[in-house]
């Protein structure tokens, strides 16, 4: 019986771990999306600055 529960314990902490990797991976992503829409954001800046150039030409 013993076995038996410390083998479960096993499995639980290896999923819990893969649980946490996933997670991380996820959170690492999240912060990449965030990363490009500032770069978005700052070329629509940009842009927004050089269309009155633009615009007279």
């Amino acid at each position: 019986m013993r076995a038996e529960v410390a083998r479960m314990r096993v499995e639980v902490a290896r999923i819990c771990a893969e649980v946490a990797r996933i997670c991380a991976e996820v959170a690492r992503i999240r912060a990449e999306v965030a990363r490009m829409r500032l770069e978005v954001a700052r070329k629509r800046v940009e842009v927004a600055r050089m269309w009155p150039e633009v615009a007279r030409i």
